[in-house]
Formats: C-alpha cells, structure tokens, sequence
C-alpha cells in the first residue's frame, strides 16, 4: 500500500504543527476543491481555506456563480439571502437567511498577493442534506492514505487538521453525522506516555532506523505506487506524535461529527502480513515479530495471545502427543534405491529446525544493537551468521511405508520451534524427488497424526516466477513478502510446473505457526483485558468520542497450505491443479486457541479416556468448520470449547468495560447465531428464484455466505462472538448484516430471523443497527444495477425504525471517496430523503 538525506528529511517533516510555516507563505489549501462546502439554511457554518496566516499586503476575493453565470463578487458578497465571506483568520463563513432558497452555487476564491493574482479555486458550495440514518465504519489508516497521499508528488501532504477537516467536510455533505472508527494494530490516538519502556523507546528506535537506511528510502521515492514500508512509516510517526488526536477531535467537534472507538478483539496485530525477524549483532535470533504495531500485548505474546495446540498440549502435561518425532515424505521416486543412499552415507537428509523462515539474502532486517538502537540491514550481511544459530536434528533411523514414503524416525524436535527446515546433500543429481503437492506428512512422539501445519517450497535457484518463495520483511522499494505470501507464491509457482521437485538444491520447509500469537488476543487474562481497556479509555478521553463498538473484523484467517470440502482435507495444490472451486483453505489459525482452554477438565478427560479425540486438537478434520457450533454436541469438541472460552474472555471484558464507563454507550456487533443460520437456510431451500435461463430453481442453503458479511466475520475465530451473553449489561447487540447486493427474498428472511433471535436472547429491546458490508458494490460494473439495489436494500432497512434505526457502512475510505454525487443539491444519500 504505500534525495541527498536533507531531502529525504523534509518529506517526513508532514507532522510538524502549522505556526511553524512562514508568516508570509500563505497559500490556498490543496483540499479546498477535494469535497463541497454544504451550508445550513437558516444558519452558519464556516471552513478554513487559507494555510499559514496572510500577510498585509494579501487579500482574498470572491467570485459567486449560480446557473452558470457570476451572480456576486468580493469579500463579502451575497446573492438572494446568502452571505459568503472570508474572515481575518481565513475562514470561508456562509451564512444564511431562514427563508433563503436552497441553490447549488459555485465559487471562485482568488488569492491575490500585491494586486497580482497568486493561486485561483473554484469551490462547490451546496445545501447540507437532513442528518440521515446512515453511519460509517473506517479503518483509519485507508482513510489517512485517502485524505494525505499525493500520488503524482509520490508522498504525504503535511497531517495537518485542515486536511482532516476536509475529510469530515466530505461526511457533512454525505448527510453522515457518525464515524466509527478503528485505528487497526496503531492506536495512533492513544497516549504514548502510557505504554512502558521498553516498549515505546523500542518504537521510536525502530522508526529511526527506517529513516536511516537510506537505500530504502530512495527507492521508496521513486515508486510510483505506494509501498507498504512507505505507508507504515507515515504511523509510525503519528503513534508517537500526540498532537494528531486533539487535531482529530477538534476537526470532528468543528464539523458536528460523532466519533465512536472501534474495538477488535480478533485483529490486534496484522501479523499476517507486517512481521520483521530480530536479530543480535552475533546474528542470534531475538524475536520475530510485528514490531510496526503499537500493540502492547506484542510484549508478551505467551501472557495475552492465543496458544497453539501444542502448547496446549504441552501444558496440560501431554507434551509427547504435541512434539514432531516422525517426518514421513511422501511418493518419493525409486524410494528403495534412496533407502539404499541414505543407509550407505551417499545421501544425507539435513533437518534444522528455527524460529524464522528462508529469508530473501536482498531483504532487510531488523538488527538490535548493543546499545539498545536498531539498525536495517541487508539480510546477505548477517546470513551466514543467522543460519549457524539453526539448530540441527539428527536423522539416522529411515523406514519404508507403503505408496513408496519413507519415513524419518527418532527425531526430538522441540515444541517451542516454529519451522522445520528439510533438504540433502548429495553429488547425485537429483538423489531424492517428492510430490509437489502433498509432500510431508509429521507425527508426534506418541503416535498421533499433527497436520495443523503449512508446507512450502523455497527454490534456491530461482527463474523469475519463483522469486517469491523466500519471505522478505522489507525489499529495497519499501515492499513486503510474508509467510503468507510466500505459502501463495510457492503453489502458484507449481500450478504451472511439474508436480515432482528435487530436495538437492530446494528446501521444503514446514511451519507449524508461533508458539502464540497476539493475532488473537486473550480476554480471559485480567491483564490483557486491563490493557484493552486502557487503550479506549486513551481515545475516549479525546471530545469527540462518545461511544464504544465492539467488532468481529478479523484479519486472522492465517497462511494455510490445507483445502477441504469436495475432495475431503488435502493440498490446496491438489484442489487447485484439478480446478475444484469452493474449497475452505485451513489456515494456521485453526489450531489456536485461549490459554485457558488447557486447563479444561473435560477436555483433558476426553483425550485421556479416548486417545483419538486428539486428532480434532492436532489435525484438519473434514467437513468440522462447515456448519455452526455453538453447543456441546460432541463429548469432545476442540471448536465448541474454543468458541466457549471465547466467549467467557469477552463476557468478563465487557463487564469491566460497563464497569469503567458507567454512561458510555456500548455497542456489539454479533454474527448469526447457530438457529438463525439454520432457519434461514432450511427456509431460502424451498424458495425459487430465476437463472441465466429465465428458469425457475431453488436456492442453494450455501447462499447464506452472500447474507452474512463474511470479510468482516470469519467464522473459524469470532464465533464465540456470537455465543456472548449480553442480559444485564446494558450493551446493544448490533446485526452483523449482508455482503454486497443480496437477493430480496433470501435477505427478508435473514433479517426476520435475526430480528426475531436476537428479541428472544438479550434484554436489550430498543431498535437495532445494521451493519451493512456494501463498499465492493461500489465498484461493481453498472451492468448489474448495484447502486438501485443498494438504494432499495437500505430503504427497505429502515422502512420500520422500531426494528432497524441505523444502517453502518463499512468501510469509511470508499464511501467517501467513490459515491458519486446523486442529485445537484442534496448530494450522496439523497434517495433517503
């Protein structure tokens, strides 16, 4: 997403406060004609237009058009009832009289300096729309890149208010009176001073060593799109800037806009896709983590993050069921004649295992001085100390399995260890050929299957599609390659390839995911829920927020190499060689759960009196995330225990957020729950609908994924949401509503029975808000009619203001930025009117 080193310094210089400009630098600002200034009958409103303070000897003229032709000019001016002027403290003030007409005007502000005309406008001035029943959700960092990137100049516009007022202008004319707002792994309006050292130090270090590497900012520069690192460094520099959030709430107070803190307990840390491996200056490995983020519970991922399965495992006193002891590789060619090598010596298997992955020797990392700074390196300079640190397994004991595997016996593979590094050395060429597509299987020391884990190929010499398969933190032009990645590159690159690959010269690597991950933070813990609170109460201490929303938006859906459904649990290759569309993909968060989970009695029973109910803990099994679990169904159910200690994290959280603000209101978004998923589609079975053909046919119950906002709620992770007792917390339940432009009768149904589950669980009994996931129609092609189906499913919502009394549309940025206007006076919106 996102030259000399003076140079590169006055690009960052965007955050410094406007008195520092120039008293006699005024100049228009670049905002003005980015949105309309929509004025109030019968009242005033006033904007600023001017940066820095003019001097004496600068004036600003008027010029105002309406139909086209120049109906008023100076300063001020007026035409039938409406009054413009540009004050001392340059702002634009429109006022009008109570019975003035409403008119869509256009005016030219002209800023002349000594006579001469220095810089020319021409604004939109229009009437503002009635306060309509619609809000927006953002996430903040979009709407940063919206309002201040500049992509013909290739960087950042000063983060002044005056940018932010023109984004809260553009709510003002859409008729938006309410911003919920996320501020993703970056609580950029939180206050620095209260996370402790080593934390916020360790921050700025990091940045600093950014803007030092001067190689990577100046390819950064020259890009013509906007690199990740680019983007990254722009919040950086705003977490540790406090003036941004007073400059955000005073811009929202301005502008008669509400704010509303965003919370997410299921994306803390986008750890998919912005890790960083520490090292030492010995080229020991320190951390390998999302270091970017401002999120506390980064410190401490063991105390606030969920655990992986086999530190469950290992804590409930079961540690060889968890620990890798048996490497199987599977449709080895001529399997006997490698038996054969690797018994004489002539072929060795090496197997190391390490907390970080292949990494691109022309990438960047991150390296952790001897006195406390950071400094970005090129990964080529520590590589060979780095790998020295790996630790070595030994493997001397091979068996043959049947359909020509060979299995790798005896070997002690710690639990702690994320990544298991597999390859040989030989003078043969291509000594030993594995299957691409499904080529390792692991087991654990007491015998039982482990195949929650991802397995992806690393080509040493790589051809020009096969650059990928090496994760790279940070390349030179500021972009990424993360494990997620490089899981994606690796199967795209044997898509098109043969479906067999030497270990001579390539490294098979399988990564069973971090030991714990504050990619899903842990509620149970008070220290964790301490933390939570803390944050909100930072941004709730700024004026214009005056609520709380809980969401389940997730980015947590982990690189995962499994597949399921038609073709049971297998490759994703698989899958994807033999186009079958609809697959799940089994990612890595699948086996991660609260801490708590293992010191659940029954579950510990469960595995100790039946040794197979392991395999739901260890390993993918098919069909077990396609339909809901919200109930104990099965003695032994890993998913339902999971959910349920999600639920209890969430329950004591917010009781302690009720707790902390007494007045404040609280809202949860809540997916469907078990009954209602079921209900709709028993229901939407019996109903027809027409086909391409003009055929009349049933729906597919599958259908239900175009009902539920499926971007912003996955399933495998936030369903405990949904099993969250509210009663008696004075906190309103919120519908997790539609994707896109779904089918009338299908969605009528939906709603109904949300309506009618959510009356019947939680005491809150007042009308509701409906979360509307509709941005991706706004870029649907105008062939489908996606902005009248829009339009009739948002009326059609709030037709009954006792059951729906609020639609939110998520997300912010695209709203904002690609609504086209409606009509010429009331704007975005107007069919509400």
């Amino acid at each position: 997403m996102k030259f000399h080193i003076l140079f590169y310094s006055l690009i960052y210089l965007f955050l410094l406060p406007q008195s520092v400009c120039p008293a006699d630098d005024s100049e228009l600002l670049y905002w003005n004609t980015k949105s309309p200034y929509p004025y109030l009958i019968g009242q005033k409103r006033s904007w600023p237009v001017v940066i820095s303070k003019r001097s004496a000897s600068d004036r600003i003229n008027l010029v105002v058009k309406f139909g086209g032709k120049t109906v008023a000019e100076g300063n001020p001016c007026s035409y039938e009832g409406v009054e413009f002027r540009v004050t001392q403290d340059d702002k634009l003030v429109i006022e009008t009289e109570k019975n003035s007409t409403p008119r869509l005007f256009f005016l030219d502000l002209v800023h002349l300096s000594k006579g001469a005309i220095k810089s020319k406008q021409t604004l939109r001035i229009q009437p503002a729309p009635p306060n309509r029943p619609i809000s927006y959700m953002s996430d903040m960092i979009d709407d940063l890149l919206f309002i201040f990137y500049d992509s013909s100049a290739r960087q950042f516009k000063p983060i002044i208010k005056e940018g932010l007022d023109h984004y809260v202008r553009r709510l003002q004319a859409q008729g938006v009176k309410r911003l919920i707002v996320w501020q993703s792994a970056f609580p950029f309006s939180a206050k620095p001073e209260d996370f402790e050292e080593p934390i916020r130090s360790d921050y700025v270090a990091v940045r600093q060593a950014l803007m030092n590497n001067p190689e990577v900012i100046e390819a950064m520069a020259k890009e013509k799109s906007l690199p990740s690192w680019k983007w990254l460094n722009l919040i950086m520099k705003l977490v540790t800037t406090p003036e941004f959030g007073d400059r955000f709430s005073q811009s929202a107070i301005d502008h008669g806009i509400s704010l509303t803190a965003s919370f997410r307990p299921f994306e803390s840390a986008l750890q998919k896709y912005y890790t960083m491996p520490v090292f030492n200056e010995e080229g020991s490995f320190v951390r390998y983590s999302h270091f970017c983020s401002y999120a506390p519970f980064d410190n401490d991922k063991k105390k606030h993050g969920f655990a992986h399965y086999r530190m469950l495992l290992k804590e409930m006193g079961m540690e060889d069921e968890a620990k890798v002891s048996t490497i199987e590789l599977q449709n080895v060619e001529e399997r006997n004649q490698v038996l054969k090598k690797l018994k004489e010596g002539s072929l060795k298997i090496n197997i190391k295992i390490s907390q970080f992955p292949p990494l691109d020797p022309n990438s960047y990392v991150l390296i952790k001085l001897s006195n406390g700074k950071y400094d970005f390196i090129k990964y080529s300079h520590i590589q060979e100390k780095t790998l020295s640190e790996q630790i070595t397994i030994p493997c001397t004991k091979f068996e043959p399995e049947k359909n020509n595997n060979i299995r790798l016996l005896n070997l002690d593979i710690p639990v702690e260890y994320r990544f298991i590094h597999i390859w040989v050395q030989s003078s043969i060429e291509s000594p030993l050929v594995l299957s691409t597509d499904d080529p390792v299987r692991i087991a654990a020391k007491a015998g039982n299957s482990l195949g929650k884990f991802n397995n992806y190929w690393v080509i040493q010499n790589p051809a020009k599609d096969t650059a990928g398969t090496r994760v790279a933190p940070i390349l030179q032009n500021g972009s990424f390659r993360s494990q997620f990645n490089t899981v994606r590159n690796s199967e795209n690159h044997f898509i098109k390839h043969p479906e067999t690959i030497s270990l001579n010269e390539n490294i098979l690597v399988i990564d069973r995911g971090d030991a714990y991950t504050d990619e899903m933070i842990n509620l149970q813990n008070t220290e964790t829920r301490k933390i939570a609170i803390k944050q909100i109460q930072d941004i709730l201490a700024y004026p214009a927020f005056d609520e709380i929303l809980n969401s389940t938006r997730s980015h947590t859906s982990l690189a995962g190499s499994w597949g399921d459904r038609k073709l049971g649990v297998r490759p994703n290759l698989e899958y994807r060689r033999k186009k079958v569309k609809g697959y799940r993909q089994l990612g890595l968060d699948y086996g991660y759960g609260p801490a708590s989970i293992s010191r659940n009695h029954d579950l510990v029973q469960a595995i100790k009196n039946n040794p197979k109910t392991i395999r739901e803990l260890t390993h993918h099994v098919s069909m077990d995330w396609e339909s809901t679990c919200q109930a104990p169904t099965r003695p032994f159910h890993w998913r339902y225990m999971r959910n349920q200690a999600i639920a209890k994290g969430l329950k004591l959280f917010f009781e302690e957020l009720r707790k902390e603000f007494p007045e404040t209101r609280i809202r949860a978004i809540l997916p469907p729950s078990a009954i209602v998923e079921k209900n709709v589609k028993k229901a939407i079975s019996k109903m027809k609908k027409k086909t391409d053909k003009n055929t009349d046919q049933n729906y597919d119950p599958n259908y239900f994924r175009y009902l539920c906002s499926y971007l912003n709620y996955i399933q495998s992770i936030g369903e405990g949401m949904t099993m969250v007792d509210l009663n008696g917390l004075n906190i309103e339940p919120m519908i997790l509503g539609y994707r896109g432009n779904p089918d009338k009768g299908p969605r009528q149904i939906y709603l109904k029975e949300f309506l009618e589950d959510l009356r019947s669980k939680h005491d809150y009994k007042g009308p509701y808000s409906f979360f509307y996931e509709a941005q991706e129609t706004l870029r649907t092609p105008a062939k489908y009619n996606p902005q009248e189906k829009r339009e009739a499913i948002i009326k059609e919502l709030l037709a009954n203001p006792d059951d729906i009394k609020e639609v939110i549309l998520y997300e912010a940025a695209d709203w904002i930025q690609y609504l086209p206007l409606q009509d010429k006076i009331h704007g975005q919106h107007g069919y509400l009117d």
